[in-house]
């Protein structure tokens, strides 16, 4: 099982795509409407609303070719397929899913990210504005390359630099992994909630799951672990008919081990049940895994008002943000083919240790 929606064969042609694209938007909005109320009345005019806007705008605004939308893109053509609920008289943002509001184009080029649309090398906008309780919804959200259709999570303030867009993910897949959240019950309606709205903290896992696991979330990220594990194995250890079995796995960390420890729920299933991998430990540039040893190093000493103590992520009070895949104790050197002490040397490639 996994979280993530399977990559499918591409369509033939991009207007196809954007078709794909519109169609799954508009799914997600049909997931968004209450079931128990009569459906609100829905309007596919995002391009002219923009337009709407645009032309009332003070002149200073729209003057940058960076923050204008080409009638003539791939984005424009989506956005004249893209259905929403229309606009309350009061102006409040209707939200799309439980961390996303749907789009608003007085906010596709919001001002906190003027510096960023001038320096990008392709335009881009803010298509689905972030839906979080302490953050304003025009500051973050998820960005969409105007011409590539491609999208990133931003969230304020932007960082030192925005990733170029080729390396953002595709904007089917976006939406799918929002769609699969609502299908696995991660996102449920709930009339108490603000919007009617909700994530589900911890989802039950499905019938048909073998293992005994406490959780979806659990079970998932097992699943994509063991992913994971399999994808470096296959490049360390290439299968030859002389060793064409699955490489051998050191057994996860004990419950022992955690005893004494502060860490989060999901923490302690995780590591009791992930199978850790033998004769390496790197499952990233500068990430490795935790062994009972170096986990009772980082955790046993740490005072008990360390700054990671002083929230936690549920209501009982007895969680916290846990670290679960440590990081090298500093910066990892550009070349590691000199380091074999670092254990990560076939991470040293073209591409630059996986950026």
């Amino acid at each position: 099982m996994s979280a993530s929606p399977e990559p499918e064969q591409p369509p033939k042609s991009f207007n196809e795509y954007i078709t794909l694209c519109a169609d799954l938007h508009n799914s997600l909005l049909a997931k968004s409407l209450n079931p128990n109320s009569p459906p609100p009345e829905t309007t596919a005019d995002l391009v002219q609303r923009y337009e709407s806007y645009r032309a009332n705008t003070p002149l200073n605004t729209y003057t940058d070719a960076s923050s204008c939308l080409d009638p003539d893109s791939p984005l424009a053509a989506l956005l004249s397929q893209l259905r929403t609920t229309i606009p309350s008289r009061t102006g409040n943002p209707i939200p799309l899913t439980p961390l996303l509001y749907q789009p608003i184009p007085e906010w596709f080029f919001p001002p906190l990210y003027t510096n960023d649309f001038d320096a990008a090398s392709s335009p881009f906008l803010l298509l689905y504005p972030q839906r979080l309780a302490c953050e304003p919804p025009m500051d973050g959200g998820l960005f969409v390359d105007i011409y590539t259709l491609r999208g990133i999570w931003l969230g304020a303030p932007p960082g030192p630099r925005i990733p170029p867009s080729e390396t953002w993910l595709p904007l089917d897949y976006l939406l799918k992994l929002e769609l699969s959240r609502w299908e696995s019950g991660r996102y449920v309606h709930d009339p108490n909630a603000e919007d009617g709205l909700r994530i589900q903290k911890w989802v039950p896992v499905p019938a048909g799951v073998a293992a005994d696991y406490p959780n979806l979330q659990v079970a998932e990220a097992i699943s994509n672990w063991e992913r994971l594990l399999s994808a470096i194995e296959a490049k360390l250890h290439s299968p030859t008919p002389e060793n064409p079995s699955k490489t051998a796995r050191d057994a996860p960390l004990r419950p022992e081990a955690m005893e004494g420890l502060r860490l989060s729920n999901f923490a302690s299933h995780f590591l009791t049940r992930a199978s850790q991998p033998k004769g390496w430990t790197f499952i990233a540039p500068g990430i490795k895994t935790f062994s009972e040893k170096t986990l009772r190093e980082a955790y046993s000493d740490e005072p008990e008002n360390s700054f990671r103590r002083t929230f936690t992520t549920s209501e009982e009070g007895d969680d916290w943000a846990t670290l679960v895949l440590p990081s090298v104790g500093g910066p990892v050197p550009a070349d590691v083919s000199d380091v074999p002490d670092l254990d990560i040397s076939s991470f040293d490639k073209p591409w630059d240790l996986g950026r």
